[in-house]
């Protein structure tokens, strides 16, 4: 297990916590066949076979996705980073507001299925790219509030956390509010291993479940402060909170 602090990295070997060579302050992890790979203010490494690697070393990483073998970062206030893990030797390609983006600080990306880019932005929306063009979404699209904190994929649609509650797309035009949900600022979104919805905010997690109208229901409140990411291992639950690390094995905490 691998948790990415202000600290710096560290690893959780199952007996002990040991504090990598890399440097403080990680922002984002994502993890694959292709090795670990972290985000921050020190650009983009990789770690494998008990070696970093460092790419965009003059940028600064605020989020990471991956499918298959491709890679995207979004790079605060520069724009995305784009490249092929299986052919680095290429290089990568960057989309600035040159190319369409908005120049605004950038800060969560999602890669989906299509090979779209959606890139989450600090008060000018939401950007989709490739393998259309450029298209923002915004307030007239649906979104109450333009700040986009995080983006995840539920049901086959996509869902994104903002500062003013959780939103679904409808089609490929507009977004909505998801019924029953608290519309504060939503740090994290993200399904539970049974199906329920967990929402991380500014004061509270809580477990939400959906019923056969579409409208969502508190089911369980965790905690008075705000979950921020969350990876499953195996039928353990991993979640990054704001004052630390929780476990979930089989139910329990």
């Amino acid at each position: 297990l691998w948790l990415a602090t202000n600290q710096g990295l560290f690893k959780w070997d199952g007996y002990s916590l040991r504090k990598s060579s890399l440097g403080a302050f990680i922002l984002r992890l994502a993890a694959g066949k292709t090795g670990l790979w972290c985000g921050g203010p020190t650009g983009l490494q990789r770690y494998r076979s008990g070696k970093y690697e460092s790419y965009l070393e003059d940028k600064i990483v605020t989020d990471i996705s991956i499918r298959d073998s491709e890679l995207v970062a979004s790079l605060y206030y520069t724009g995305i980073a784009k490249m092929r893990i299986d052919r680095l030797s290429a290089g990568v390609t960057i989309y600035t507001h040159r190319a369409g983006l908005p120049n605004s600080f950038f800060r969560s990306v999602y890669l989906d299925e299509q090979g779209s880019i959606w890139v989450g932005t600090d008060g000018s929306g939401m950007v989709q790219i490739l393998p259309f063009p450029f298209k923002i979404y915004t307030q007239s699209s649906g979104l109450a509030n333009t700040m986009i904190n995080f983006i995840n994929r539920r049901n086959g649609k996509l869902v994104v956390g903002t500062d003013a509650g959780v939103f679904a797309a409808a089609g490929d035009e507009s977004f909505y509010p998801l019924p029953g949900i608290k519309q504060n600022r939503v740090l994290f979104v993200g399904d539970w291993p049974d199906g329920r919805l967990l929402v991380g905010s500014d004061d509270q997690t809580v477990l939400y479940k959906e019923d056969k109208l579409g409208v969502y229901h508190q089911s369980e409140k965790l905690w008075d402060f705000s979950a921020i990411d969350l990876v499953q291992q195996a039928d353990t639950l991993w979640i990054a909170t704001e004052p630390g690390l929780w476990r979930y094995c089989k139910g329990a905490r």
